[in-house]
C-alpha cells in the first residue's frame, strides 16, 4: 500500500481531516464528493400491465445478498388473476421490498425486456445521469449501504421487515463524480472476475469429482482388474456409531475450552451449543436437515489428531479397522441420503434410518485406498482454490472500503 494512503487512513482513524477532504454526516470524504438523498438521484417509475388472460408472462425475482435477478416459470394472465404487476423497465435500480434488509437488490437490463414484476419489486430510474447503477448496487453491498436497507426495513425477521420506500428515498448516500463511480465499478469488477474464475475452477473440479464418483464408487470402473470383488455392507457393519458416547459439557467448560479446540456441527460451521468431545478419526453425518426439500446431508470428514467438539446435531461415525475411512466417507458423500430420512416438514436422519444405508465396498483395502486417493487429491485442489478465493474476497472487501470512502481515488 502506498505511503500517502497509509497516512490518510491513520489521519481519518484519529478523526482528523486530511487535505482535500471534508467532514460530513456520513464521515470524512473527498471535497469533490457529495452526500445526497436517494430521492435526489432516483425516481420511482411504474408501468402497469393490462393483463390479458390468454397471454403468457414471465416474472422476475431477486436473490438476496446482491446475487442478481432470476426468472420464474411463465404463467398465463388467468393464473396471475388480480395480482398487480408492472412491466420491467431496463436500466433501473430494483429492490425486493420483503428482503431488502438482506440486500435483495439488482439493476435491470435489456435482457428483462417484456418481463413483469409484482408491486413488491419497485423500480427506480436515475435522475439526470448522476448515478451509475452498478455503483449503486455495489454501494448497497457495503456496510453503510446495508445500514440504509436495515433502517428502512423496520420490524421483526423475515416477511415482517418490509422496506419503507419513503424512508429509503429519504436516506443519504455518498456520491462521487460519475467518472469516479465508473472507476470504482471497474476496479471492483476486476476483483469479482478473479473470484469468479476461481469459483469456476472449483466448479470444474466438483464436476470432475462427481463424474469419477459415479464411475469408481459404484464399482462400474475398477482401479484393479475387473475380477476384483466388491461386497455390499450395512453402514453399522462398516462404522461404529458413537452417538451414545457423547458427554455433555457445562457452560463454563464450553467457554474455557472452545478457544482451544475446533468445533463441528452438522453443517460444518462452528457451533457452541451442546458440544461433545472426541479424540478419533471421525465422519460426521448430519442428523437434522431442516425442510425436507432442502435436506442436504453432506458428510463432513475430519481426520483429527487432537480433541474435537461435536454438537448434538451430527451423528458421529468411526470407521472399523478393516475398511479405509476416506473411502467410506466418499461412498457416503456419493449416496443420496434423502431416501433414508423420515419426516415431512422437518426432516431427520435417525439411527434407525442409518441402519437402512448400504455401501458397496471393494474387498481389497488397497483398492479402497487408491480410489480414496483420487478424490482426496481433488478435494485438496478445491481447498487450495477456496483459500485463494477467501483471500481475494478479503482483498476485495478492503479495496471496497478504501474506494467507497474516497481514501483511494482514481485508477490503481
Amino acid at each position: 500500500m502506498r505511503e500517502d494512503i497509509k497516512e490518510r487512513i491513520e489521519l481519518i482513524k484519529c478523526g482528523k481531516v486530511p487535505k482535500g477532504y471534508q467532514k460530513t454526516k456520513l464521515g470524512i470524504i473527498p471535497k469533490d464528493w457529495e452526500v445526497v438523498q436517494i430521492q435526489e438521484i432516483l425516481e420511482k417509475i411504474d408501468n402497469p400491465v393490462e393483463v390479458k388472460t390468454d397471454e403468457e408472462y414471465t416474472q422476475i425475482g431477486i436473490r438476496s445478498y446482491g446475487k442478481g435477478i432470476f426468472y420464474k416459470e411463465p404463467v398465463t394472465g388467468k393464473e396471475l388473476g388480480n395480482k398487480r404487476v408492472f412491466w420491467v423497465e431496463p436500466d433501473c435500480f430494483v429492490v425486493n421490498i420483503v428482503f431488502a434488509w438482506e440486500c435483495a437488490i439488482a439493476r435491470t437490463t435489456n435482457e428483462q425486456w417484456g418481463m413483469i414484476a409484482s408491486h413488491r419489486f419497485p423500480m427506480y430510474k436515475p435522475k439526470d445521469k448522476r448515478v451509475n447503477l452498478d455503483y449503486l448496487v455495489l454501494y448497497f453491498m457495503t456496510s453503510k449501504g446495508k445500514e440504509i436497507m436495515e433502517y428502512a426495513s423496520p420490524g421483526g425477521a423475515g416477511r415482517n421487515r418490509t422496506l419503507g420506500q419513503e424512508r429509503f428515498l429519504n436516506s443519504y448516500i455518498v456520491l462521487p463524480s460519475l467518472r469516479e463511480q465508473e472507476n470504482i465499478v471497474k476496479m471492483l469488477n476486476l476483483q469479482k472476475r478473479r473470484m469468479d474464475l476461481l469459483a469456476n475452477l472449483q466448479g470444474m473440479l466438483q464436476t470432475e469429482k462427481y463424474i469419477l464418483l459415479q464411475k469408481y464408487i459404484s464399482g462400474k470402473e475398477r482401479i484393479f482388474d475387473k475380477s476384483s470383488k466388491w461386497s455390499k455392507y450395512k453402514l453399522e457393519q462398516v462404522c461404529e456409531i458413537l452417538d451414545s458416547m457423547r458427554k455433555p459439557l457445562n457452560a463454563n467448560e464450553r467457554e474455557i475450552r472452545r478457544k482451544k479446540y475446533p468445533y463441528y456441527g452438522a453443517n460444518g460451521l462452528l457451533d457452541y451449543v451442546d458440544e461433545y468431545i472426541f479424540e478419533d478419526e471421525l465422519i460426521l453425518l448430519a442428523e437434522d436437515g431442516g425442510n425436507f426439500e432442502d435436506f442436504s446431508l453432506k458428510p463432513i470428514a475430519k481426520y483429527i489428531t487432537g480433541k474435537t467438539w461435536v454438537n448434538n446435531h451430527a451423528h458421529v461415525l468411526k470407521v472399523r479397522r478393516e475398511f479405509d475411512s476416506k473411502f467410506v466417507f466418499f461412498a457416503l458423500e456419493h449416496k443420496d441420503i434423502r431416501v433414508y430420512i423420515n419426516g415431512t416438514t422437518r426432516a431427520k436422519l435417525t439411527q434407525e434410518d442409518m441402519k437402512q444405508i448400504r455401501i458397496v465396498i471393494p474387498n481389497n483395502i488397497e483398492e479402497q485406498k487408491k480410489i480414496a486417493k483420487i478424490f482426496t487429491l481433488i478435494d485438496n485442489k478445491r481447498y487450495i482454490l477456496s483459500k485463494q478465493e477467501l483471500l481475494l474476497k478479503k482483498e476485495a472487501d478492503g479495496l471496497g472500503q478504501l474506494l467507497f470512502s474516497g481514501i483511494l481515488k482514481g485508477k490503481m
